[in-house]
């Protein structure tokens, strides 16, 4: 079953734009990783410091292989200097029956 993950952001002041720069660099990677069906940068149309990404994955196993690999090899440390909050997400089992 398919997985919709959001990945969410708050940037600091004036820094939103620096981490939309980080992840558009880094998501030629998640796309290239295995199971990635998609992987599209999102601003909040109310709050443009509040940056996401939202990706599809062919499966929970992908998505979990891909959350170790951004844990370890994949990491990407300077977005830590970007944020003002902790970073959160979620992800969703697409209902086939939708």
């Amino acid at each position: 079953m398919s997985v919709v993950a959001l990945f969410d952001l708050h940037a600091a002041p004036g820094r939103a734009d620096d981490i939309a720069a980080v992840l558009h660099r880094i998501l030629v990677d998640t796309r290239a990783f295995d199971g990635n069906l998609e992987a599209t940068v999102i601003r909040d149309a109310d709050d443009p410091q509040h940056v996401s990404v939202l990706a599809r994955w062919a499966s929970l196993e992908h998505h979990e292989a891909y959350l170790a690999w951004r844990a370890g090899d994949g990491a990407v440390p300077e977005l830590a200097d970007l944020v003002d909050r902790e970073p959160g997400g979620s992800r969703h089992v697409v209902d086939p029956g939708a």
